[in-house]
């Protein structure tokens, strides 16, 4: 009578064969998904970067304004700028250059459940762990690439600046 089966030989055969090419291959892939992980949160945090460049440029624009909290009175194009006041426009731009950038907390997506219990991207966002702590505030340190007009009577706008400097880890 005649065996349709494998012998043992042959399914060892095969075992080992595929045994070495996982040695071979998984320390390529492991490192080939640890990588595209490390691209991605690169790539949120450029983003965030670029937010805060559109913060600027809202900020350049007088969309919305920026509120003064030192505590002594300063000089800005000429004026006296108490605490507690609200710059726009011109004024603002001319704060930004001659006093350097300022700091701004932005609120990133992980407040709104991207990530899984292992602090990853969830493949269900609905599912999470309240146990998985990740920096939901990022602080930018935001100013202005400027550069002066050539009569020397005003600065032109020539970009944004934008860098976190706390959070977003």
């Amino acid at each position: 009578m005649k065996n349709k089966g494998f012998t043992l030989v042959e399914l060892l055969a095969v075992i080992s064969i595929m045994g070495v090419v996982m040695v071979l291959f998984l320390p390529t892939m492991l490192a080939a998904l640890r990588n595209g992980k490390n691209l991605l949160k690169k790539y949120d945090l450029e983003g965030v970067e670029d937010a805060g460049k559109m913060y600027a440029a809202d900020l350049d624009n007088g969309v919305i304004t920026y509120t003064y909290t030192g505590d002594e009175d300063i000089e800005v194009n000429g004026k006296i700028i108490k605490p507690n006041t609200e710059l726009k426009g011109y004024d603002l731009k001319v704060y930004l250059i001659e006093k350097g950038p300022i700091e701004v907390t932005m609120e990133t997506l992980v407040a709104g459940d991207y990530y899984d219990k292992n602090c990853k991207y969830a493949t269900n966002p609905g599912e999470k762990d309240k146990n998985c702590h990740l920096p939901k505030t990022c602080t930018l340190s935001i100013g202005l690439e400027h550069t002066l007009s050539k009569d020397g009577l005003y600065y032109v706008t020539t970009g944004y600046t934008s860098k976190i400097v706390r959070g977003c880890e």
